[in-house]
């Protein structure tokens, strides 16, 4: 059994067709923390392409291996099955953005990287380029819909991984055991150009490239990824084939696979469809290391493949293999339904599928396919899995533990010696020996306790998926309890509200984590919430029109955010893309400010020689493109959502002075830059959407809405658009003065608005868009709008005043921008 890890395996088997044998782990591997796998299964192929009957077999037994022998985690596997041309795109990048999931979930320099891939390849008649074959791929037009296998590694190439290496199983002659995938397309007349690959990379393929990649059909598995596996496992290391130090070299693995391999694709298939590995990179190069004390070769079993629908006819434990001496990985009730997924060759144990996707065995004698008897007297004669616990002694100082590594402990020394373990973190260990005290002495308070703070010490160490993997794991090992549930929720909440579909990967990306979480969280309002949106970024309307729909029924006719999921569940309906609309006001929480989307285009920014009032910093007049749409305030930020930002942990816990004229609705004053960045970052941090203050030019152009006049009302301004003049002595509402063209209130006076910009005494040299311009003197920044206590002069569209951005004054605040997607 391999211990772990040593050189990066980036396994992208591209099996066409397979299944793998099943080994039972006899140690357990060292957590590799930072480690990230893909596993991709393509087995169902639409059109004309034939299907890879084994696929999902053989990523399911990757899977199992990364997670048992070479210690990944089971929340850092994006795990994906019948992967689209859009979702291989999504996980591993294009030719124009290589950051795609996989780039994503890499540490910089900590993390090994797995791919392991199962499904189809084929060549490109014109390009002769190699393509991986995603399942919604038009086989005559490879080119298009295929994913090239250089952009697979260029895109490799860029992650920022730890170690890194590329097992390739592929057959891009087009043929397949069933046929051929690309009509005319044959060994001789296509021999697609694999591309060279980075310096330092390791590259095993399971075949040149006018060979067919073989499976075997008795096994159920791809031809390499057995042999493959069993190389790693430990058998390259053994004479003849290796040294047996404990190091399996790509070397040893290489002689392994022209040995074994190469002998059965002839005496399975003939000379004719001779199988022959390659590789590149350095044969020294250690790719996995065995235990030092090396056990015995785990014994191989075949699965006969079976979908069945039994029932349990006792209360039975599900094991990790087919064998008494293998770990608990959970347990079925009297009577439950039970799938059925496999049968174990020669032996009496089924394989059965678990609720969170996994997989586990259960002895024959406790399933039937009839329905389950009442209990009785001739079902307590059935056989059981393990003898029933003797009775023990209430008293933990005269239980003697009689087995497993606490043979010879009283219950009270465990008990003792538990504390200063927890202290410690030794929170794993203490989980599987609670475990076992409980199953075999039954439920004790005390024992409970340790159970449960070693379950909750394991979970605080553990963040993101993997810590929603392990809490719904321990639940379904161990039971409920309050604290647990309450984490698991946590960190379910925390997944959701870190995924937000701006851009189509980020809407995949969502996607992908509910799938993830379906088992473990069921179906909420805020799932329903992400699912909806996912779908509309993705412009798959009838998804995303039932996923809406699905959200109303679930909450409440008061919710917050209800009359804006019936407007996206609207534009949904008509086939329209998600996202406001241009002139569409939204808010993106209950407490968030109303945004208005204002329209692409351009406008001439400052004012010309001749408009009353004009300074010398307003020019010179100037054409700026505004080349997107995008949203900003329909009114100052107010009081009541600065203190909102205070109460959720932001802004700096700062409460400004409001003079005693009110807080609500008001503007809120005595803002510097800063205090309005810090207000941005808290409601970007909240909403998942890019939040900032406008740049100078952003502002111009939605105060004047159009007008090329000294006021978005024209000419002249009066007391029914802007509070300006002091005529009041102090701010008024937001939103009491009518609107500009855009919708707009308040961008005469009020309060004055910060913008981003560095001071500039004139626009000469200022960029010709939107873009901030950072150039010039930065100790000062820009203001814009005037506010209740300025004459009309200062109130005008252009005019702009200069500000150090750490200074506030009682009439000053902001007004916020959005980015849209």
């Amino acid at each position: 059994m391999l211990k772990h890890l040593v050189a990066l395996l980036l396994f992208v088997l591209v099996v066409i067709g397979g299944t793998l044998l099943h080994a039972p782990i006899a140690v357990a591997a060292a957590e590799n923390r930072d480690a990230v796998a893909v596993i991709i299964g393509n087995k169902n192929y639409t059109g004309s392409v034939p299907n890879v009957d084994f696929a999902h077999n053989d990523a399911a037994a990757m899977k199992r291996f990364v997670i048992d022998v070479l210690g990944f985690r089971e929340g850092n596997i994006i795990d994906v099955r019948d992967a689209t041309a859009g979702r291989l795109a999504a996980v591993f990048g294009t030719a124009d953005n290589a950051e795609g999931q996989l780039h994503d979930w890499v540490k910089q320099g900590k993390s090994d990287v797995v791919v392991f891939y199962s499904g189809h390849g084929a060549p490109g008649l014109r390009d002769k380029r190699g393509y991986l074959v995603p399942t919604d791929a038009d086989p005559r037009r490879i080119e298009l819909t295929g994913y090239p296998v250089d952009i697979l590694y260029a895109n490799l190439a860029k992650i920022p991984e730890r170690r890194m290496a590329i097992f390739l199983d592929a057959c891009f002659s087009g043929e397949t055991p069933k046929g051929m995938i690309v009509d005319s397309a044959s060994a001789i007349m296509v021999q697609p150009k694999l591309p060279a690959t980075a310096s330092g990379m390791t590259v095993l393929t399971a075949a040149s490239r006018d060979q067919v990649a073989n499976w075997d059909n008795a096994a159920k598995h791809g031809l390499f990824t057995r042999y493959l596996l069993q190389a790693l496992r430990g058998k390259a290391d053994a004479e003849p084939y290796g040294n047996d130090d404990g190091d399996v070299s790509l070397a040893e693995v290489m002689r392994y696979l022209d040995e074994e391999m190469t002998y059965q694709s002839k005496r399975l298939f003939g000379a004719a469809r001779e199988q022959r590995a390659t590789s590149i990179g350095d044969k020294g190069v250690v790719l996995a290391s065995l235990p030092a004390e090396e056990l015995p070769p785990a014994k191989e079993f075949t699965i006969v493949e079976a979908d069945l629908t039994m029932r349990a006819l006792k209360n039975a434990n599900v094991r990790a293999g087919p064998s008494t001496a293998e770990t608990k990985v959970g347990a079925l009730s009297e009577g439950s339904a039970v799938n059925v997924t496999g049968e174990v060759e020669g032996r009496d144990w089924y394989r059965v599928a678990l609720a969170d996707g996994a997989e586990g065995y259960v002895w024959r004698p406790l399933l039937s396919e009839e329905e389950a008897a009442p209990a009785g007297p001739v079902l307590e004669e059935l056989v059981t899995e393990e003898p029933a616990p003797a009775p023990q002694p209430a008293n933990p100082s005269e239980i003697v533990i009689a087995s497993g590594p606490l043979l010879g402990l009283t219950l009270a020394d465990w008990l003792l010696l538990s504390a200063d373990r927890l202290k410690q973190g030794e929170y794993v260990a203490l989980i599987g020996e609670a475990a076992q005290l409980r199953e075999r002495y039954g439920r004790m308070s005390a024992v409970e306790s340790v159970l449960q703070q070693a379950v909750m010490g394991d979970l605080e160490a553990r963040e993101g998926m993997a810590r929603v993997v392990y809490a719904a794991a321990y639940r379904r090992q161990h039971g409920s309890f309050d604290e647990l549930e309450a984490n698991l929720d946590e960190a379910i909440s925390i997944i959701l509200s870190s995924f937000k579909p701006i851009t189509q990967s980020d809407a995949r990306a969502s996607l992908d984590a509910l799938e993830n979480l379906k088992s473990v969280s069921g179906t909420t309002p805020a799932t329903l919430s992400l699912k909806a949106r996912a779908y509309h970024v993705l412009e798959d309307y009838g998804n995303a029109e039932a996923a809406y729909g699905a959200w109303l029924n679930a909450t409440l006719p008061d919710d917050a955010e209800r009359q804006q999921m019936i407007a996206a569940m609207l534009r949904a309906s008509k086939a329209e893309p998600y996202g406001p609309r241009v002139g569409e006001s939204f808010r993106d929480c209950a407490m968030c400010p109303e945004m208005v989307v204002v329209p692409a285009g351009e406008f001439m920014m400052g004012s010309p020689i001749g408009e009353e009032g004009r300074d010398s910093d307003e020019g010179p007049v100037r054409r700026v493109l505004v080349r997107q749409p995008f949203a900003i305030g329909k009114y100052e930020v107010t009081f009541e959502e600065w203190d909102a930002c205070v109460t959720g942990g932001g802004c700096n816990g700062y409460r400004p002075e409001d003079k005693g004229w009110g807080r609500g609705k008001r503007p809120v004053i005595n803002m510097c830059q800063n205090d309005a960045k810090a207000y941005t970052k808290w409601l970007s941090a909240k909403t998942g959407n890019v939040y900032r203050l406008p740049s100078e030019a952003e502002w111009e152009y939605a105060a004047r809405a159009g007008t090329v006049t000294p006021f978005s009302s024209g000419k002249t301004i009066n007391s029914s658009w802007s509070n300006y003049g002091n005529k009041k002595g102090k701010t008024d509402w937001v939103g009491h003065y009518s609107p500009n063209g855009f919708g707009l209130h308040d961008v005469h006076g009020n309060v004055w608005e910060w913008v981003e910009d560095c001071w500039n005494n004139g626009y000469a040299g200022a960029p010709s868009d939107t873009n901030v311009w950072q150039a010039s003197d930065c100790r000062l920044r820009v203001l814009r709008g005037g506010s209740w206590v300025n004459d009309l002069q200062s109130v005008r569209s252009a005019y702009r005043q200069a500000f150090e951005p750490g200074n506030r004054n009682f009439n000053v605040g902001f007004r916020i921008a959005r980015t849209l997607p």
